[in-house]
């Protein structure tokens, strides 16, 4: 990996999730579904990834959430990672998986 961008990892619901970073004045979202029930999250996280070719199309995931982190591996490669703030904390960290697909804004 070697480009970084800031953004958000939102999920509402525990069961959805919204992850946006913004690259080179575009948003790039990464929007899906994720299991097991996370419960409602909000972390500033940053996503490590080759090039802009990579955040494209329908991707699974697999991760890790909690306690106090994030840690989600897409499929074909980039790394989202942030740190929930005390009042996110999920406690016991679980694995996860799941699958999102990018959109540009």
């Amino acid at each position: 990996m070697s480009e970084n961008a800031q953004g958000s990892f939102i999920s509402t619901n525990g069961y959805k999730f919204i992850a946006t970073f913004t690259i080179d004045g575009d948003d790039y979202i990464y929007a899906g579904s994720i299991n097991p029930n996370i419960g409602p999250i909000e972390a500033v996280a940053t996503i490590a990834y080759g090039s802009e070719s990579d955040l494209a199309m329908t991707r699974s995931f697999t991760g890790r959430i909690g306690a106090s982190k994030i840690n989600i591996r897409i499929a074909n490669g980039p790394i989202i990672t942030g740190n929930l703030p005390a009042s996110n904390h999920v406690d016991p960290a679980i694995s996860v998986e799941g699958s999102g697909t990018w959109v540009i804004a």
